[in-house]
């Protein structure tokens, strides 16, 4: 997960509809889940700008919302 200013490294293409993909799938998933978590367990972080309009508080907020209708 990048911050506001930061670039994410390009990495292979893989396919997702695949079930072959699976295991990548889930590393992937774990791996963003654990960095987002690290970025709002921080106090610090909380008014940190992830995006032009987006605060980590605001991106949290979205993802409670998005969660609570699954």
């Amino acid at each position: 997960m990048a911050i506001a200013g930061e670039t994410a490294a390009v990495e292979e293409i893989w396919d997702s509809s695949q079930f072959a993909s699976k295991p990548h799938l889930l590393k992937v998933a774990r791996e963003s889940a654990s960095r987002f978590f690290q970025l709002i367990e921080a106090r610090e972080n909380w008014e940190l700008p992830v995006s032009k309009h987006w605060e980590v508080r605001d991106l949290a907020a979205h993802m409670v919302d998005v969660i609570e209708d699954i």
